[in-house]
């Protein structure tokens, strides 16, 4: 079980990592954006937010990194 889950986190990552590339190429990211480590971070991030959500049925916590991933692919931004 665990195998897929880390399989998941990667198709997924890559999947992300590939939207970005295509961002960057189209000069829509800023110079040095570390593609994979901030797809990464995203995966991660939603994981995370996802586990607290199901452990405590908060909505502040898909909320909040909602908010704060909306943030920061903002800063990315050419």
């Amino acid at each position: 079980m665990s195998g897929r889950i880390v399989e998941g986190f990667m198709q997924f990552s890559d999947l992300l990592a590939s939207w970005l590339e295509e961002a960057k190429s189209e000069g829509r990211l800023k110079p040095g954006v570390r593609i994979r480590e901030v797809a990464d971070f995203i995966v991660t991030s939603i994981n995370g937010a996802a586990a607290l959500y199901v452990a405590t049925r908060n909505n502040r916590f898909p909320r909040a990194i909602e908010r704060q991933i909306n943030s920061y692919l903002r800063m990315l931004r050419a």
